[in-house]
């Protein structure tokens, strides 16, 4: 990257004066320009001394939000900030030195909607069991690498806005936090994101870390508790009938590419007719929301934590199993929230140059993507999410011509390569992508 650009950290603080500190310390001994730097913190009503520890760094924008909740005061941030890339980091995390510059070189890319790097428990609170705890559920919960993004499951994609950095164009494009989420609004941002058409992206080399703001055992499983409690809010809404905003512009969109395609090479013509890839409408993720579905994975989690136990007496384990029994009884009762979601859920949609791309295949001849297909980069592979249906793609033979030449095990992200044998799919792809270097 030649120049680095401006950069907006916005910090959510309700009664931080614990941890703030380190936390805005740690942003101004990172090794970013400090003119290209930008810290707003957002006050949301405080009753401790946040403000006095905020005074003492004299640069950082403080700005008040009445309504209470981190959604609120996250937005209340964004539409302070001035520049073109958003930076969420909660105000019990604090970074290292380079987290800046790792997570940027990503983010500007062309496309790149949201990055999320490694978010890794901190001991420096001295709670040691719990950090412990954490450490190996997290490690567990994210195939080692400490970023969210990288577990694939149900709700996928997920970012973990503790700490986390969006384009500023596609977090306005979708509104926003939902602040009508207590909890999950950073999957649920995360996933609007994805299905508005930008790329999601991990940048494993940005390395955060969050202290345990609780107060021992207790504070941690009623969190859990809430956990389940809340999610029902999130499965809700995403099990409504989906309303795709902006399409308008995608029948001028083919027509001209397709009549380039044709005047540049009549060879590469085929006869696949290009809406015949679009869904005519989009339709429900599973049908109506099922909540069963959660306790059953509840319950099959209990059973998994319960048995390692008896087979190795960790007490690891045990502690797992205490943390589902809490969530658990917080999926059971959670069906008496009130629904606050309604259809249809509306989810806008990027320009049809970002969200439609096309591929050339190994004869050469080039296709379009199916236009409801996403992308999710990790650092040493790609998956893919159709959102006509929320279906997680892999080694999928519905899409034979990606994944018979991809291995995106054994590739780097952005890494450069001869690209003269099977790997010429995999440039083809890549540079496609406009994910390689020129």
């Amino acid at each position: 990257m030649a120049e680095l650009p401006s950069i907006s950290v916005i910090i959510p603080a309700f009664n931080s004066e614990r941890t703030l500190y380190k936390c805005l310390e740690s942003i101004y001994q990172c090794d970013y320009p400090k003119n290209k730097l930008e810290v707003i913190l957002v006050d949301n009503n405080s009753t401790d001394e946040t403000l006095l520890v905020a005074e003492r760094f004299r640069e950082t924008l403080v700005v008040k939000e009445k309504k209470q909740g981190r959604s609120c005061a996250r937005n209340t941030g964004a539409s302070q900030a001035s520049s073109e890339f958003l930076f969420f980091l909660d105000s019990d995390v604090f970074i290292e030195k380079d987290y800046f510059k790792e997570l940027i070189s990503v983010l500007s890319r062309q496309g790149v909607g949201a990055v999320q790097g490694k978010i890794i428990p901190s001991d420096i609170d001295g709670q040691e069991s719990i950090n412990r705890y954490r450490y190996r559920t997290i490690e567990a919960g994210t195939n080692e690498t400490f970023c969210l993004l990288n577990l694939v499951v149900r709700e996928s994609p997920m970012i973990n806005s503790a700490a986390c950095a969006y384009r500023k164009e596609a977090f306005d494009l979708v509104g926003g936090f939902d602040v009508e989420l207590e909890r999950h609004e950073d999957i649920d941002l995360a996933r609007r994101v994805c299905y508005s058409g930008y790329y999601l992206a991990s940048a494993e080399k940005g390395v955060a870390h969050v202290i345990y703001h609780g107060e021992g055992w207790a504070s941690y499983f009623w969190r859990s508790f809430q956990d389940g409690f809340t999610k029902i809010d999130y499965n809700r809404k995403w099990s409504l009938e989906q309303k795709w905003i902006g399409l308008e512009r995608d029948d001028d969109f083919f027509r001209l590419a397709e009549e380039k395609r044709n005047e540049a090479s009549a060879e590469h013509q085929t006869s696949e007719r290009i809406k015949d890839l679009f869904p005519k409408k989009p339709r429900k993720e599973t049908g109506s929301f099922n909540p069963i579905l959660p306790v059953y994975w509840s319950l099959r989690d209990l059973g998994s934590a319960l048995w390692n136990y008896t087979k190795t007496l960790d007490i690891y384990f045990l502690l797992l199993f205490f943390n589902h029994v809490c969530k658990l009884t917080g999926r059971v009762v959670s069906p008496i929230r009130q629904k606050k979601h309604f259809a249809p859920l509306e989810i806008p949609m990027a320009p049809p140059e970002i969200r439609l791309q096309k591929i050339f295949v190994k004869s050469g001849k080039p296709y379009f993507l199916k236009p409801t297909l996403r992308f999710v980069l990790l650092t040493t592979k790609i998956y893919l999410i159709d959102i006509d249906g929320h279906r997680l793609l892999g080694e999928s033979p519905d899409y034979p011509h990606l994944f018979s030449y991809l291995n995106f095990q054994q590739l780097g992200l952005f890494k450069e390569f001869d690209g003269n044998s099977e790997e010429d799919m995999v440039y083809e792809i890549l540079n496609f992508m406009k994910l390689l270097k020129t």
